[in-house]
């Protein structure tokens, strides 16, 4: 199979998931969760020629214009996360090597040994859901309480 055979995360539905978290929907079924870009960057843009120092008022109302958006991560944050099939995980990983490159720094590509986005592994959440102790909430699922509602 040539590689221009196969297209690696076609986007086809782009929504705000749990706490305001961005996340897209591919066309094969695979969930990506990224921080979204909510700096602005500004730029304040300086004459370099001759008379520059006639034309300008140099830091005085320095508030630039806006030239870009960024995101703010810190250091060891996922920058995406993505959920999919045992069989898409090679595809994945391809295009998520590909898409490193467009970050600076050093990345690196981790496979977690939970199930999606939950905090169970797998062998945890297949017992939980055989038993019926899962509330399953978009992309995500939380344990039910063991107790019951407090009465009143």
């Amino acid at each position: 199979k040539t590689e221009a055979e196969y297209k690696l995360c076609k986007v086809t539905q782009v929504f705000l998931g749990p706490k305001g978290v961005p996340q897209l929907v591919t066309h094969d079924g695979r969930t990506i969760r990224y921080p979204h870009p909510f700096h602005v960057l500004r730029i304040n843009k300086m004459l370099s020629c001759a008379g520059a120092d006639r034309l300008q008022t140099g830091m005085r109302g320095a508030w630039g214009k806006p030239q870009g958006l960024a995101a703010r991560v810190n250091i060891d944050q996922p920058l995406l996360s993505v959920r999919c099939t045992d069989s898409a995980i090679p595809y994945v990983k391809e295009a998520l090597r590909r898409a490193k490159y467009k970050f600076p720094g050093r990345q690196q590509i981790v496979h977690s040994n939970k199930w999606g986005f939950t905090t169970f592994t797998r062998e945890e959440f297949e017992s939980l859901r055989a038993d019926g102790q899962l509330n399953f909430d978009g992309s995500n699922a939380h344990r039910l309480p063991i107790h019951g509602p407090l009465g009143f």
